[in-house]
């Protein structure tokens, strides 16, 4: 093997030393494949940089533009802001600008199996973004007139949102500025208020104020299992944007529950965990006027959130 190394190398020495006029055509042949070889491979480096830049751009945009998504009123626009002006990408490698511009953004309510555009605020889920090309004028060109003298280098992303919420109990309220602006929850000055439960009229349509039970993620939607997640302080449960409402009469479980959470039990054996780990607050009272006595049977139907319009759950 090392013999057929030598053979194989042992050109080389002599070509250099050769004094005939021929190894002048073969020096300069090798002289510009070296020098192509170089120049494509620089060419090769700088548009892949180029392409991960612009990924990268496009990736940090559609990501803060996702956040963005909540289905409330505004949220394009939100994130049609973000996605254009979030992050500023450069780059010093384009002959056409160093800026990584957005060109234009795209939503939509579903991206699997296919793709759908999206008709509104409420249901936007996904943003697909869409960078500005950017040109790149190669070095091989210089040397190989032949070769491409430039090339274009593009990007694309699409995020969607998934947030979630965890310990929290399973009620539903239909949004109360629904009917009232004023009275939204989301501004700054109804901070800190507190919302009075008001389950809906037997057979009546839903409204804003009215509350309902929820399905638990699990798909639990039993009386004792609702029950038991509403005395809980802590739940361990979590629910994305997409809820299921718990059908069915559950009216003294649900009093049970509610009562329990707040020491003032009325069918289980035991407070709430906060209340049994620690003393009561004198100034605090248990006051028997407030405790959740009967009311309409709570009732919904199943549906992918098994609230009719208009309501918007909270």
């Amino acid at each position: 093997m090392l013999g057929k190394f030598k053979k194989l190398y042992g050109w080389y020495p002599k070509l250099v030393r050769s004094e005939r006029g021929g190894v002048a055509v073969y020096s300069a042949f090798l002289g510009l494949l070296t020098v192509g070889a170089g120049a494509l491979a620089i060419d090769i480096g700088r548009a892949s940089v180029l392409r991960s830049q612009m990924q990268n751009r496009a990736d940090a945009g559609a990501l803060a533009a996702a956040a963005q998504l909540d289905g409330r009123d505004g949220a394009r626009a939100r994130a049609t802001a973000l996605a254009f002006n979030a992050t500023l990408g450069e780059s010093a490698i384009p002959s056409d600008g160093s800026t990584l511009p957005v060109q234009s953004v795209t939503f939509y309510s579903e991206v699997e199996p296919e793709k759908i555009e999206a008709t509104g605020d409420e249901d936007s889920r996904f943003i697909g973004l869409e960078l500005q090309a950017r040109r790149v004028d190669y070095v091989l060109a210089r040397f190989l007139p032949a070769a491409a003298s430039q090339g274009n280098q593009g990007a694309r992303a699409v995020a969607g949102s998934n947030p979630f919420i965890c310990h929290a109990p399973p009620v539903m309220i239909c949004d109360p500025g629904e009917s009232d602006p004023s009275l939204s929850p989301f501004l700054p000055e109804n901070a800190g208020k507190q919302i009075q439960l008001k389950p809906p009229p037997g057979g009546a349509a839903w409204a804003p104020g009215n509350y309902g039970l929820l399905a638990l993620p699990d798909g639990s939607s039993g009386a004792s299992d609702i029950s038991a997640a509403l005395a809980a302080v802590q739940p361990a449960d979590c629910y994305t944007l997409d809820v299921s409402t718990a059908p069915g009469v559950k009216t003294n479980k649900v009093q049970n529950g509610v009562n329990a959470r707040f020491d003032l039990p009325g069918g289980l054996p035991y407070p709430a965990p906060n209340v049994i780990n620690f003393p009561k607050d004198p100034e605090i009272a248990a006051d028997t006027s407030q405790v959740m006595a009967a009311a309409t049977g709570i009732s919904a139907p199943i549906g992918r959130t098994g609230i009719p319009a208009p309501c918007r759950p909270n």
